[in-house]
């Protein structure tokens, strides 16, 4: 981690790798969202391959079990953020090793 934490730099303003994270990772949950409904729109169902005996049939099993899982993550991530710990509190390592593991 870059120093564990957003330092500041200039008048209170957080850092710009953390600007630049807080950024990307709005628009990564926006986009996963977006992504998830218009594929539920697109199917209109939950699909699987149903009693699939091949290699690649068992990977479209597998799919929309971990897309589904990458996009439950995306979400939590942010949530996490919200109700994050102080830089100096006991509980922050909890937080970090969640952040890293989600």
């Amino acid at each position: 981690y870059p120093n564990d934490k957003p330092s500041c730099c200039f008048s209170g303003t957080p850092a710009v790798w953390f600007q630049l994270h807080r950024m990307h990772m709005i628009t990564t949950v926006l986009l996963s969202i977006a992504g998830f409904i218009v594929i539920f729109v697109g199917v209109g169902d939950w699909t699987e391959a149903v009693g699939s005996t091949t290699t690649i049939e068992t990977l479209r099993r597998a799919h929309p079990i971990i897309g589904t899982i990458c996009v439950g993550f995306a979400i939590i991530q942010p949530i996490m953020a919200i109700f994050r710990c102080g830089p100096k509190d006991a509980r922050r390592p909890i937080f970090n090793w969640l952040h890293f593991l989600v």
